[in-house]
């Protein structure tokens, strides 16, 4: 019988360079202590929710690209009461939450202090007044790690450029900036705020008008009112505007090619919490062919989940193997953004061969939807497994979907890969290859400057 928090179902095989039973401990100690007291104060299940997430997926990422220590400084701007700040804080030697709500971060340290979580506290203010000054909050002045979880998208665009700039002088000393779950403005339909098409394409003025029309959730519209210009345009961005590697470009010091993106967005553990969608393989295929040189691995799936680095450090970019290898993707009738790009298998169809022939990589994730299989994969030269996905889905938090990533680390050059449903059926939705490569060495950029915002 597998167990709650059990990573080795989903990171598989023995090559992976993190400890997965200390990060099984570690995460199942956090979600006895600091989930089972949310729950028992009556928090919203949304809200359990979210903890969960930030327990069993964001945990391991943090992890496995090195990102944690009791040596290391992490900040989270945005913390609100401290839902992900308390899920992960257990990983640094020093957190530090910041929010301009004071109710919000009386909150968050009365949770923190009836959890004794001595290396935890938060800060009632503007984040950039705090980072630009960090001595005088009690903040050293090197940052390890700068969280943005879902922040980026509700931020004005000068505020943005403020943010971005200290997320730049934080990788410019060496540190790291975890972006997570800001929707995507390069895909046509708009997850996040108003759950229509084409939301984040509109200019101000006009995505204003829309949402108080299309958004399926009325209330966060409530207070619009006719366009008044500078006070509607935050309101708008209030409620959230999508985002994508162009507010990068327009705030950081250097070229995006500069910087090192070590997780991008088709990781095990994202593919886990979302499936893949068609429309998010076509963005995918569409910057990798069109606009070479981006972080496209980062920015192409319909929530934006990455870190950024520099100074000479690793990147990750992806590959894509679709169901109908060699071929991108077959499609009989336009499909619907968000289904899943699927080739059936099961014990007396075909097997799933491909023999890409990949330099470089790193690890692979192995995509499927289903219930009851038995699935085979032969990795030549690296791995033959077999699982059942029924062992999966006791070994991780219940979702809304019945979608499945499992990852194998590989030290050699992908030549040929099979993949078999030994019972029931599947489908199966492809793999996405990590390809590390080493970013060159950055110039530190210059002391931060930054315009006042409210």
């Amino acid at each position: 019988m597998y167990k709650l928090f059990d990573q080795s179902q989903f990171f598989r095989g023995s090559k992976w360079d993190f400890d997965i039973a200390r990060a099984n401990k570690t995460a199942l100690e956090k979600y006895q202590s600091f989930y089972s007291a949310m729950e028992l104060s009556g928090l919203p299940p949304y809200d359990l929710d979210r903890i969960t997430t930030a327990i069993f997926y964001l945990r391991t990422m943090l992890i496995r690209h090195g990102m944690t220590g009791q040596d290391k400084t992490a900040v989270e701007i945005g913390c609100g009461t401290g839902n992900k700040s308390l899920s992960i804080n257990d990983l640094f030697g020093r957190y530090i939450g910041i929010d301009l709500l004071k109710d919000q971060i009386h909150e968050a340290n009365r949770r923190a202090r009836s959890l004794r979580q001595e290396n935890l506290f938060f800060v009632a203010e503007n984040a950039v007044r705090v980072l630009k000054n960090p001595s005088a909050f009690g903040i050293p002045d090197e940052i390890d790690l700068l969280v943005l979880y879902a922040v980026i998208e509700h931020l004005t665009p000068t505020e943005r450029a403020d943010v971005l700039a200290l997320a730049d002088d934080v990788i410019g000393r060496g540190g790291h900036v975890l972006i997570m779950e800001s929707p995507n403005r390069l895909l046509p339909f708009d997850s996040h705020t108003t759950e229509a098409h084409f939301f984040n394409w509109l200019p101000d003025r006009l995505a204003f008008e829309f949402a108080k029309t299309e958004a399926k959730r009325s209330e966060i519209v409530a207070e619009f009112d006719s366009w008044s210009g500078e006070r509607s345009t935050e309101q708008l961005y209030r409620i959230g505007r999508g985002v994508s590697f162009h507010d990068l470009e327009q705030v950081f010091s250097s070229d995006l090619v500069d910087y090192s993106f070590p997780m991008h967005s088709f990781c095990c553990e994202t593919l886990n919490m979302e499936p893949i969608q068609h429309q998010e393989i076509n963005l995918l295929g569409y910057l990798s062919r069109n606009v070479p040189g981006k972080p496209n691995a980062s920015f192409a799936r319909a929530w934006i989940d990455t870190i950024i680095g520099g100074h000479g450090s690793e990147t990750s970019d992806v590959r894509y193997l679709s169901p109908f290898w060699p071929l991108w993707l077959v499609h009989e009738e336009p499909p619907i953004f968000w289904q899943s790009p699927s080739k059936t298998l099961s014990s007396q169809s075909a097997q799933w061969e491909a023999e890409p022939n990949i330099e470089g990589a790193s690890e692979i994730a192995f995509c499927f939807t289903g219930e009851t299989a038995e699935i085979a994969i032969e990795i030549k030269d690296c791995t033959s497994d077999r699982f059942e996905l029924v062992n999966l889905t006791k070994a991780r938090p219940t979702r809304w979907h019945n979608s499945f990533s499992v990852a194998y680390k590989v030290d050699k050059p992908l030549t040929h890969i099979r993949v078999r449903c030994l019972s029931g059926s599947v489908q199966f939705n492809g793999a996405f290859v990590s390809v590390k490569s080493q970013r060159p060495t950055r110039r530190r950029p210059p002391a931060f400057r930054h315009s006042e915002s409210r």
